[in-house]
């Protein structure tokens, strides 16, 4: 599959798409999905030192991590970035989540594809540690109680906690287990408030 998407085949781009989204797939303990290009990762590690706190819309994002992928990555590293490039157009237009949350959110975009990359199982397990902040974060600040408009005590503490990760965050998948605690004090307080 791997060799298919290398030489551009359509419908093997899907078959592996198909197969990173199968949560079936990640309980077969043999099954041979290569590791992510070490290159590939010392690039990304780049980026997201450079990104710090700039936000950056997706598309200009994907576009530079896309041309990392192609030229130190394999194949299936490519798809990886491409499918989770959708996953955060889909969050910049979803109209539920206030910008000032977007805003925090796109600066996890280079984040995202690390551990997308660390671990293939991002699409297929909801209990992936950084798809679980992604959707801790979108559902707290899609709650129709929270205060979510810039300087709140909540966005100042989501903005704190993506710093937090960006600093943290290089290649042990942990650090999402945090940040979720994290996330969990910030909710609370944001409760009280209420």
């Amino acid at each position: 599959l791997a060799r298919q998407v290398a030489a551009g085949d359509a419908g093997a781009r899907g078959s592996a798409a198909r197969l990173l989204s199968d949560p079936a797939q990640f309980g077969v303990a043999d099954l041979p999905i290569p590791t992510v290009e070490p290159p590939l990762l010392d690039a990304l590690s780049a980026v997201q030192v450079d990104v710090g706190g700039q936000i950056r819309m997706p598309d200009q994002v994907f576009a530079e991590l896309g041309q990392h992928a192609r030229s130190k990555g394999s194949p299936l590293d490519q798809l990886t970035v491409e499918i989770v490039s959708l996953v955060f157009d889909y969050i910049y237009n979803d109209r539920r989540i206030d910008d000032s949350v977007k805003q925090q959110l796109l600066r996890l975009q280079v984040v995202a594809v690390k551990a997308a990359l660390l671990d293939r199982s991002f699409f297929a397990r909801r209990q992936h540690p950084m798809r679980r902040l992604i959707d801790a974060i979108t559902d707290l600040a899609t709650d129709p109680d929270s205060e979510v408009s810039a300087g709140s005590p909540l966005v100042e503490g989501m903005t704190e906690l993506v710093d937090w990760v960006l600093d943290k965050f290089d290649t042990d998948l942990g650090v999402f287990e945090e940040a979720l605690r994290r996330l969990e004090v910030i909710e609370m307080s944001e409760s009280e408030r209420r």
